[in-house]
């Protein structure tokens, strides 16, 4: 019994130590490097609400939407930049009932936007709190949008900016567990007798970027090329050429591209004007226009860590105050918190949740909270193409608050692809609880 109990002890702390890792991930710095993607995607998605009104009211909707998106990124040692156009096509149909009353509504709607982050890094070296890197940023966003249903149509167009400075950086480090999960798929097959040291882990991402990153028109013979710059390397280290260790490098090599993640802290200070302009035509009347504009001041703090190559957090906190010349969206001050965990279980699939909390006060008479769980997976079916779905799950209560406007410029594409589709955190000005149900998927195809 006592060499069982100490075998189950051994067994228990050897199972700890491969969990824990045996990486810094903290000490992988991302090369410079500038990616273009030109993405299709289609969507489908449901959503159910019922609010606790005075009168019971109940609303289901079904909706598909085909979106094409560019992208362009660019990571230096002096900047972080992300340019992002889209164009959005959708169609709809809903059903609300209210008193034993139904009514139905298709709707036909047209998105464009343009994004743009520009991080700019003018002191590497300072630091604050823990936090390495100082920077200033410049971002924008513009968005123009139509939508017609029976006897209406409307129309906006809306700009953000934000100015801000903050310290600290998020490197996106996908690549890292790429190569370790070949480097897995490797040792289980025998073909390699030891994990990579971790200055080789990292000097296979970092080849493993840069030859994802180079353009080459012709779909083989990028392949080609990758393939032979990616077998080069293994040739380097002494890895045994054959065709076993070619099919274990191809297969990731096509399909190893789910752990989406990104490494490190930053704390953010900002200020974001705002304007949008709204034209509404109702009945086959004139169309009548107005004017809304505002800004709000936030503080954001981001802490993204990987604990091994299965698991990885994201922990952020925003706290904000914003003006808007709309009465009941005016001086409304918000406080979120957020704890996402993301889980690979192998090397196509990515699994997060992130529970997260949501306080807003207007003039601090009034007040509401919003509970949220959205929960995600992405599969690869391989390097271009994937399924992306999404499950959400709210809960409100306010008094007839509203969080404020989404403004500002969001991070997008952290690792260079679309991210999963996820509704706007607000609070509408309704009186009483409110539950609310998200869900969702999408194909996603990259044309390059």
């Amino acid at each position: 019994m006592k060499t069982l109990f100490y075998s189950s002890i051994l067994f228990i702390l050897g199972s700890a130590n491969v969990l824990v890792g045996q990486y810094n991930y903290d000490l992988y710095k991302f090369p410079e490097v500038k990616v273009k993607g030109l993405n299709l995607n289609f969507n489908s998605l449901g959503n159910y609400n019922k609010y606790e009104l005075t009168r019971d009211y109940k609303s289901r909707n079904f909706s598909y939407d085909l979106e094409s998106n560019y992208f362009q990124f660019a990571n230096t040692d002096k900047r972080q930049k992300t340019d992002f156009v889209s164009a959005q096509n959708k169609f709809s149909y809903a059903k609300y009932d209210l008193l034993l009353t139904e009514n139905k509504v298709r709707s036909f709607n047209l998105n464009l936007n343009k994004n743009q982050i520009n991080r700019n890094y003018f002191h590497n070296e300072a630091s604050f709190l823990g936090l390495k890197g100082k920077f200033y940023e410049v971002n924008h966003k513009l968005a123009v949008n139509y939508s017609s249903e029976i006897n209406t149509s409307n129309a906006q167009a809306s700009t953000d900016l934000s100015f801000g400075f903050g310290f600290g950086r998020l490197e996106p480090v996908s690549e890292v567990f790429d190569a370790q999960f070949l480097m897995n798929d490797l040792l289980e097959a025998g073909i390699l007798k030891a994990k990579f040291s971790e200055s080789d882990l990292y000097e296979l991402a970092a080849l493993m970027a840069n030859v994802k990153n180079q353009r080459v028109f012709d779909f083989r013979r990028a392949t080609i090329y990758q393939l032979t710059e990616l077998t080069n390397w293994l040739n380097s280290k002494g890895i045994e050429q054959n065709i076993k260790t070619f099919t274990i490098l191809n297969d990731n090599w096509t399909g190893n591209f789910a752990a989406q993640r990104l490494n490190g802290k930053r704390l953010s200070f900002s200020i974001s004007p705002w304007a949008q302009k709204n034209w509404d035509k109702r009945n086959n009347v004139n169309w009548e226009s107005d004017l809304n504009r505002g800004a709000v001041a936030s503080i954001a703090y981001v802490n993204a860590k990987n604990k091994n190559l299965f698991f990885g957090t994201e922990t952020s906190f925003r706290l904000s105050h914003g003006i808007d010349n709309a009465h009941q969206a005016d001086n409304v001050t918000t406080l979120t918190g957020s704890y996402g965990l993301i889980f690979n279980p192998n090397s196509r699939t990515t699994i997060s949740a992130s529970p997260t909390i949501s306080l807003a006060t207007q003039t601090f008479s009034k007040h509401a909270a919003q509970l949220s769980l959205p929960l995600n997976f992405n599969y690869f079916i391989n390097n271009r193409s994937r399924i992306s779905g999404f499950l959400d799950l709210n809960w409100l209560t306010n008094d007839r608050v509203i969080f404020e406007r989404p403004s500002g410029v969001n991070e997008f594409n952290p690792n260079f692809r679309s991210a999963v589709y996820s509704p706007l955190n607000s609070i509408l000005p309704y009186q009483g609880s409110r539950f609310n149900v998200n869900a969702g998927l999408k194909f996603t195809y990259t044309l390059f």
